[in-house]
């Protein structure tokens, strides 16, 4: 769990207030994609296929207009 700087977008956030996903586009120039969650990992270990599954979907969603 993380906390995300002030004015980032928290994606998915613990009941504490805590952030597990977050974008932020605030604490540097650049902009970081910042997650608990390492679905590249399982994915790339082959041990967890459910994995594809969601990347298959998570990925283009970021593409079409969270990261922009």
């Amino acid at each position: 769990m993380f906390r995300a700087p002030p004015g980032a977008d928290v994606l998915i956030s613990t009941d504490d207030g805590g952030a597990i996903l977050y974008i932020d586009r605030v604490s540097t120039p650049g902009t970081l994609l910042v997650a608990a969650l390492d679905p590249m990992y399982h994915f790339g270990s082959y041990f967890m296929p459910a994995t594809e599954q969601f990347l298959d979907k998570f990925m283009p969603w970021l593409a079409e207009g969270a990261m922009t």
